[in-house]
């Protein structure tokens, strides 16, 4: 999930504008407007460090549990076959296999509850496309610079640049909306999945 505290972000500054002192303002409102988003990034990239550990422990048990599930039965088998009474091994009893495919099940379910294969995935790409986007607007925002010449911008080309910034944070606000709300879908579906199947097991027991 993206909208959480923690952002550390800076109001936006106090802006002047003058006729001949325009680039100041400019810079400022450009480097809040980069700040913004590189802080949105950092935000990503430092959380997606957890989603990726947890992600790696619970598929990880679940891959563990199914293979177990699979193993059980032929080991059970083997032993049998090798014991001198020929009777089945008590402590490889098929039945384990249902419980080691129940626990592979559960891990899964947590990832997808919690998630943390999602999220790290989500968290990976909203992350590579911040930085694209600043990587861009900071192009941009030298290209400006170079049409200005020593006299400064003008309030035709002050204006176009707020509208680039603007642009551009509307950009930026919508890659950590829609990273946003496609968690939201996820969990929605994850959740109503877990009443379904809560359902199902409560009209079998009754």
């Amino acid at each position: 999930m993206a909208m959480q505290e923690g952002w550390g972000f800076d109001e936006l500054p106090e802006l002047l504008w003058k006729n001949g002192q325009l680039a100041e303002p400019l810079a400022k409102l450009c480097d809040y407007a980069i700040g913004t988003a590189r802080n949105f990034e950092r935000w990503y990239i430092r959380k997606r460090k957890w989603k990726k550990h947890w992600a790696s422990i619970l598929r990880s048990l679940a891959i563990v549990a199914a293979a177990a599930a699979g193993v059980i039965p032929l080991l059970g088998q083997i032993f049998a076959e090798t014991a001198e009474s020929g009777a089945p091994s008590t402590w490889l009893n098929p039945l384990w296999s249902g419980v080691a495919l129940a626990f592979a099940a559960l891990f899964v379910l947590f990832d997808r509850f919690w998630g943390y294969t999602s999220g790290w995935v989500r968290y990976v790409l909203a992350a590579a496309a911040l930085c694209q986007e600043t990587d861009m607007f900071q192009f941009d925002m030298e290209s400006a610079k170079v049409s200005w010449g020593d006299e400064g911008p003008t309030r035709e080309e002050a204006k176009a640049l707020i509208g680039e910034c603007k642009d551009f944070l509307r950009r930026v606000h919508t890659i950590v909306r829609r990273e946003t709300d496609t968690w939201a879908l996820d969990f929605q579906r994850v959740v109503k999945q877990i009443d379904v199947a809560t359902e199902g097991i409560g009209k079998t027991q009754g």
